[in-house]
């Protein structure tokens, strides 16, 4: 992932960002606001997420993808740490493995 760039989100996605921040709090009342605003910010910035499915997605893949972003984005490289990928990421990377065999 690149580094963060704000003007990538437009006005409609930051009202749908606070929306489902608004959730968040409503199922993980310790989740710090605006941290997991600027998390999920910088994500979608990055990795295109569909913020509209994700705000009215079933409680266990909006937790998914709430928490996971929480828990893997590293603020400092900027990345999704540990594979983790977003079930709303519009794109998602391609991840390639092995075989244990191999």
């Amino acid at each position: 992932m690149q580094s963060v760039n704000w003007e990538k989100i437009s006005d409609s996605d930051m009202s749908l960002l606070d929306q489902c921040v608004v959730r968040a709090k409503t199922l993980f009342p310790t989740i710090e606001s605006g941290g997991l605003l600027m998390d999920i910010g910088a994500v979608h910035s990055m990795l295109p997420l569909n913020l509209e499915g994700l705000l009215h997605a079933f409680n266990l893949d909006f937790g998914h993808d709430i928490i996971g972003i929480h828990n893997h984005f590293d603020r400092e490289s900027k990345k999704l740490n540990d594979s983790f990928c977003p079930r709303f990421a519009i794109n998602p990377p391609v991840v390639v493995r092995r075989n244990s065999d191999e």
